[in-house]
């Protein structure tokens, strides 16, 4: 994605935990700008964003504040943000979650649907913007940084 972004004249910077990911996307895309390094360590550079892209993150985390934290950090009013991760209340989600193929300790550690993500979202001044409808159990949405946050990491 930060490949395509850039294509299109945005200055995109990409993070991952992952070093083989970050030294795939240096080999591959060697004009944009990536980091190997924690959440906590990337909003210390002080970097403000109009826009985050976060697919399949989410429910990667072990909690949602350390993520949250970092968006609170990086976006000012009027940014936004688009999330894609696994969603809970998905109507081809089985009534019982541990039929779900999604559940996958360690690898998939925690799930929201709309409500919670819109919840979590407006702690931190974002209001829902945009959801996008999806055949698959996932969850697409974008949110609007509305106001600062009063929330401290």
């Amino acid at each position: 994605m930060v490949g395509a972004f850039a294509r299109l004249g945005a200055r995109a910077i990409g993070l991952d935990i992952n070093a083989a990911a970050i030294a795939y996307a240096h080999r591959h895309f060697p004009r944009c700008e990536f980091y190997c390094e924690s959440l906590r360590d990337f909003r210390a550079r002080g970097l403000h964003f109009d826009f985050v892209f976060s697919t399949e993150v989410f429910e990667h985390l072990a909690g949602p504040s350390e993520f949250m934290a970092t968006l609170d950090a990086i976006t000012k009013r009027g940014s936004r943000v688009y999330i894609a991760t696994p969603d809970s209340g998905h109507a081809a989600v089985p009534a019982d979650l541990s039929q779900w193929d999604q559940i996958q300790p360690p690898a998939h550690l925690q799930f929201f649907n709309r409500e919670g993500l819109s919840v979590l979202f407006r702690r931190y001044g974002f209001v829902l913007e945009k959801a996008y409808r999806k055949r698959s159990p996932a969850r697409s949405l974008v949110f609007r940084r509305e106001a600062m946050s009063a929330l401290k990491p």
